[in-house]
Formats: C-alpha cells, sequence, structure tokens
C-alpha cells in the first residue's frame, strides 16, 4: 500500500506527539468501526502506541534560559 503512513514517518516529519497522538486515535476509531461492521478482522492500529509528552522538566533541561 503506497499511501501507508506509519508512526515513525510522522516522527521523522516532526509533527508534535499530541498531532500524532490524535491521528492514531482516529485511525484506531476507524479500525474498531469497521471491525464491529464485519469488514476487518483485525485492528492493526491496536498496538501502536503514541510518541510520549515532553515534560517541563526534560524541555528545561535541554532549552537554555534567556536572561
Amino acid at each position: 500500500m503506497a499511501w501507508l503512513i506509519t508512526r515513525q514517518d510522522l516522527v521523522a516529519a516532526k509533527y508534535a506527539s499530541g498531532t500524532i497522538a490524535n491521528k492514531l486515535t482516529v485511525l484506531r476509531r476507524f479500525y474498531a468501526a469497521a471491525q464491529a461492521a464485519g469488514f476487518r478482522q483485525d485492528n492493526p492500529v491496536v498496538g501502536v502506541r503514541a510518541p510520549r509528552e515532553k515534560k517541563a522538566a526534560e524541555t528545561s533541561a535541554t532549552c537554555p534560559r534567556s536572561s
């Protein structure tokens, strides 16, 4: 499938973690509905995890403060 975009593609394209999480949520719901309607036997997105959001402590340690 040429149109298939993976989580790694989204991370590489520098999408925000929240954007990737939202896209994965939409895909999970789509495949859950397809399963419920009998169109699919599996949900290929069920095991895919969204990237973690950086905590404030992590970002402040990597970003220099301006005085």
